[in-house]
Order: structure tokens, then sequence, then C-alpha cells
């Protein structure tokens, strides 16, 4: 993203991923993406980056194609194919062959799935001995079982009172009934009846002190800008810390935070961030 921000990338290729609404610094990476010469997206739904994108591929759904997949215990299972895709979608796969075909790359001639899977198990170590009847079979294959790890012991984020001028951390995470940027969970009626629009959650105490009830409408101000949304009381919540879930594109935590990345992960650092928040009117 820093890189076609700085006009260094020309052409970005987006699989199953929603970055302008699932990256923190959601104006820097929709203008980001917006320089690029060419963005494809492939993907199932419509998004916040395919209204960006020059070209879109409707992808097939996992309920629409035969492969395999790895859980987080290390255990290769068979999927099937329980519907036929819908319009034009293809798998993933195909899509990928039939680029490369276009692009005049060889070793992307793939007929099914199962030639795929036998380039995995040709070149990935761990799946060289897999063969197609044992992933197929009720519970797949388990190919290398997860190492024990040492124990972890969890604490809350620090926080800071609310008296006077000093802020609150927030936190951005993930609420029940949505998933992700939200995309295609925002499209279930029951997932959208439970949970129709972002909140900031604020512990009792904290409300009690700023004189905040229950959708009351607060101006949140981060290191990348601000936005307004309603308050959600929480009487068990933590002193000093707020939440707020990022499922909802135009009210989301991350555009307030920078694009900074873990320097071992690489992973984006959208976990919280300080804040200062007031109330409207």
């Amino acid at each position: 993203i820093e890189a076609a921000a700085r006009g260094e990338l020309k052409a970005l290729i987006v699989v199953g991923f929603n970055p302008a609404a699932s990256l923190p610094d959601t104006k820097l990476v929709e203008e980001a993406l917006s320089k690029l010469e060419l963005l494809v997206v492939v993907d199932i739904f419509p998004s916040e980056t395919t209204k960006l994108a020059h070209v879109v591929l409707s992808a097939c759904s996992w309920a629409e194609y035969e492969g395999t997949y790895t859980n987080v215990e290390g255990r290769v299972q068979k999927s099937g194919k329980a519907i036929d895709p819908f319009n034009d979608a293809k798998p993933v796969w195909t899509i990928f062959s039939e680029l490369a075909t276009i692009m005049g790359a060889s070793g992307f001639n793939y007929s099914s799935w199962i030639d795929v899977f036998n380039e995995i198990t040709s070149t990935v170590s761990h799946y060289s001995n897999l063969t197609v009847e044992e992933v197929s079979k009720v519970g797949g294959k388990l190919v290398k079982a997860r190492e024990a790890k040492p124990e972890v012991k969890l604490s809350p984020p620090s926080s800071r009172s609310p008296e006077g001028s000093e802020g609150f951390t927030l936190i951005a995470g993930r609420a029940p009934f949505h998933l992700g940027s939200g995309n295609m969970t925002r499209r279930l009626s029951f997932a959208s009846k439970q949970l129709p629009e972002a909140y900031l959650e604020v512990s009792g105490e904290d409300a009690s002190k700023m004189g905040l009830s229950e959708g009351d409408v607060v101006e949140v101000k981060g290191p990348r800008g601000s936005l307004k949304v309603k308050v959600k009381v929480s009487p068990k919540g933590l002193p000093g810390t707020l939440f707020m879930p990022i499922h909802f594109p135009d009210c989301s935590p991350l555009s307030l935070m920078k694009l900074e990345v873990d320097d071992e992960t690489k992973a984006p650092l959208s976990k919280h961030i300080p804040v200062e928040i007031s109330k409207e009117g």
C-alpha cells in the first residue's frame, strides 16, 4: 500500500480481501489504490475495494467448488461442491490459471483441483506424503500437529483515566454476528437486525463521569482523524478503555489509525490506539 501511495507500484491483484475497509488509515489506503494503473479484484461480493477496481473477476464461494483446506490443527480436508457457481463465477485457481495463460506464463495448466493438489504435494514438504484418497476421508489427514506453546498470560491494555484532559485507549475488534469488514455479514438480515450499526462501548464508570447515556453521540479523535458514533454503556467495561467494532466501513475505528506494521510479523497494527472523546451538543 505504501509503495502504491508513493507511485512505485503500477498494478495489483487483490484476492478475497477488502483492504479499502480492512486496513488501518482507510483514507491513505483508498488514495493508494486509486493511484494504481491497474487494480484487479477477485472476490465473491462487491466491496469498498471493488468500487476502486479497474477489473472485477467473480470468484466462487467455498460451497461452489472442490478443493482442500488446512485448519489450524494442521489437518488437511477435502471440501466438496454443494451448489453450482453463480453466473460466471469461477474458482480462484481457475482464474489464476487463465490469467497466467493470457500473460504467456507456463506451469499453470490446471484442469481440476487435483492438479493443484498434486503440485502442492510435490513442492511443499509437509504435504509430500498426502494423497487424494486420504484427504477425502472424513476427518482428512493431519500433516503436522501444532507444537505445544508455553503458557501465555493475558493482561488488559494499559489505559488512562478520563479525568481532566487525558484520553482513552480504543480497542478495535470483532463483535457478535459479523465478520471482518462486514462485507458478507451485513447482507444477512438476521445479523443486521442484531447489530445494525457501529457503536462505541464505554464503561459504566466512565459514562457516569462524562455524563454519557446509552445512545448519546460522541466525537472520537484519533491519530488519523475523527468520527461520530453512538455510545453503548457497558457496566462491566474497563475504565479508560473503549471498544468499537470493525464491521462498518462508514464508521470504522480503522479510519483513525496509522498504517503501521509489526516489526516481526509485518501484520498491520490495528488493535488499539490512544483517542480522545467528547460529547456532541
